[in-house]
């Protein structure tokens, strides 16, 4: 077997796939609305690291994420560590996991209303275990005090409590 030196490209997918891709279809969004056309995806990763607020800003719209209240800006402070994204923005985690879990399972032929229900069940029982289940504001699970060395663990949460977005930890 040949030795590998570092930045020898090993694959690279057919021509066929890269058409049928994820990342095909945002380039295509990207040129369509808002008229930024990217041949490679070098030139992409260029633009994502140059124009932080037009990348981020364009991958909540492509994904289609839905706020109750929208956001300021995309990106209000740029120190790291503490950076702020899309400060005012108010979401609902619990809408966004179980439509994704719906995604996930009408891509798989297992229909998306029992992966929806599966997920929403498993929802509900973290729920109703309340804190003891990582659910709730200040659980492990919530975005307040709890988890983490009091930096908050994702914000799983009560379904119908809303948070801020710029207080979301992953």
């Amino acid at each position: 077997m040949a030795a590998v030196s570092e930045g020898t490209l090993l694959w690279t997918p057919p021509e066929a796939l890269q058409q049928r891709s994820r990342m095909r279809h945002y380039m295509t969004r990207l040129a369509q609305h808002r008229g930024l056309r990217f041949d490679t995806y070098d030139a992409l990763w260029r633009w994502s690291v140059a124009d932080l607020e037009g990348f981020w800003g364009s991958l909540w719209e492509y994904f289609g994420i839905e706020a109750s209240a929208p956001y300021t800006r995309v990106l209000g402070r740029r120190e790291m560590p503490g950076a702020q994204w899309f400060p005012g923005a108010r979401l609902n985690y619990a809408q966004h996991a179980l439509r994704q879990a719906g995604t996930l399972a009408g891509s798989s032929g297992q229909g998306t209303e029992g992966a929806a229900a599966s997920a929403a069940g498993q929802a509900v029982a973290r729920t109703a275990a309340g804190p003891a289940g990582g659910a709730g504001p200040g659980g492990a699970g919530s975005s307040g005090s709890g988890g983490r060395g009091g930096t908050g663990g994702p914000a799983v949460i009560y379904q119908s409590e809303l948070r801020p977005l710029d207080r979301l930890s992953w």
